[in-house]
């Protein structure tokens, strides 16, 4: 449900053309939404945070979304969010410059995915590209 509308409507606000700034307002709502819901239900505040800072990225909010990502990954660290924290840590590796934070955040990202057991298939990495020697 709010996560659902969360993402549309952060994907819908990227588009060009007409009512993407009504949609960039549903994506604000959408968040205050989710946040809302994390203040009862505590265990989904690491999805908040993520959807927040995916909103604020998509602002141009680079510093604040960076900031929100992080304290989303340590909430997600501290209640065992290993999807979300994967997704998080990719989404903050994308504003980071080139260098050691940045591979350290995509190289723990592959380690939670590969946890949730969402390793990439022989049949994917070929239709991607990758060895698979």
């Amino acid at each position: 449900g709010l996560t659902a509308r969360a993402e549309a409507a952060l994907a819908l606000a990227s588009l060009p053309g007409e009512g993407a700034r009504e949609w960039r307002k549903f994506a604000r709502a959408a968040s205050r939404g989710l946040a809302v819901h994390a203040r009862i239900l505590p265990s989904s505040r690491a999805g908040a945070d993520l959807y927040e800072a995916r909103r604020l990225t998509s602002e141009g909010a680079r510093g604040r979304a960076i900031r929100r990502f992080q304290r989303g990954i340590r909430l997600a660290e501290r209640s065992g969010q290993r999807l979300e924290n994967a997704l998080m840590r990719t989404d903050l590796a994308a504003l980071l410059p080139d260098g050691p934070e940045r591979a350290g955040q995509l190289d723990r990202a592959r380690d939670l995915l590969r946890e949730c057991g969402a390793e990439p298939t022989v049949q994917a990495q070929r239709a991607a590209g990758e060895e698979t020697g």
